[in-house]
């Protein structure tokens, strides 16, 4: 999260933790436990088609109709969900971008603005969460309606071949047994399904920023910088810019100098920083501390020489002397 951020500034955001939440949640709810349970519905339709064919013909038919309402169920509330799942994350950085900047724009006049805007987010998320929930709760109802009126069902059919001699009326009872046990995990996915649907979003957005951000390999160690610092020919282009900021840059501080780095707003003082600090990659030309290629130091050797003064919030709240 914090490497995404690195990379592309402008979209950095924390939503990657409340995917890591929600996908938490599902993996240790009991929406997961009708996924496990559902392998076991063709072994349960087997058993009936022992019992007799008559049996297992109802319960098949019966798990198919199933089947089709969860199809249904997800045709009609996957948009839905993935555009609340949109919407929601746009409300929460609107939000969060915003409430860092609040004495300002309060300050400005522009909060009757951003309330609005963060509102017609809101809305549009719950607008849309709630018809898909509207439209799920139909159809979980209609499967739990139609699921016990085939157990219902079956036990006139079981009823009927035990007045015809082909069935005793305990076979009759195992049968409703097994035909509720059938189809109980195929209600139960329906009922999961909005919880299932947000779980494979926040997994599709996890699995799409860990491809975003290559794994850093192990540096190797090098002597303890200091800070003879050199640019040869570098070019550099902000993430996600086209125009190099920096173009053929060439010089070299010695151990020890001070140089002041001035310019006009948008010259590109703040991208040599973040150059020289190796947080944006050169697109061509070196960057050298004390010989070595930038690239090769190890993020940790640079503690020691590395200021957060102008970085209040990054530190840890102090304790209290009275204590």
């Amino acid at each position: 999260m914090f490497q995404n951020g690195i990379r592309q500034p402008g979209r950095a955001s924390a939503q990657p933790l409340n995917d890591l939440a929600t996908l938490r949640q599902f993996l240790s709810g009991n929406g997961l436990f009708a996924f496990f349970d559902a392998p076991w519905t063709p072994i349960y339709i087997g058993v009936l088609f022992l019992f007799d064919v008559w049996f297992g013909v109802f319960a098949l038919a019966a798990g198919i109709l199933l089947f089709v309402l969860a199809l249904t169920n997800e045709w009609a509330t996957r948009g839905l969900l993935a555009g609340a799942g949109e919407e929601q994350i746009q409300a929460q950085s609107l939000a969060n971008s915003n409430l860092r900047n609040a004495e300002v724009l309060h300050a400005m006049g522009m909060m009757p603005g951003i309330r609005k805007r963060w509102a017609e987010r809101h809305q549009g998320f719950l607008l849309q969460q709630s018809r898909a929930s509207d439209r799920a709760g139909t159809l979980a109802n209609l499967s739990k309606v139609l699921r016990l009126l085939a157990q219902s069902l079956i036990l006139g059919l079981g009823a009927l071949l035990v007045l015809e001699g082909d069935l005793t009326p305990g076979m009759m009872i195992a049968a409703s047994i097994l035909m509720g046990r059938a189809l109980a995990p195929i209600d139960q996915v329906i009922g999961a399904w909005k919880q299932f649907v947000g779980a494979r979003g926040a997994y599709g957005r996890l699995q799409t920023l860990l491809r975003s951000v290559p794994q850093e390999e192990e540096r190797m160690s090098l002597p303890a910088p200091k800070g003879e610092v050199s640019f040869e020919q570098v070019v550099a282009v902000p993430p996600g810019g086209k125009i190099a900021t920096l173009r053929g840059l060439d010089f070299r501080v010695a151990k020890g100098q001070h140089v002041g780095v001035i310019g006009p707003s948008g010259s590109g003082k703040s991208t040599l920083a973040r150059v020289l600090l190796g947080i944006w990659p050169a697109q061509s030309g070196t960057v050298r501390l004390d010989g070595a290629d930038i690239a090769q130091w190890a993020r940790k050797s640079w503690a020691l020489m590395s200021a957060i003064c102008h970085r209040i919030s990054s530190f840890s709240t102090a304790p209290s002397a009275r204590t």
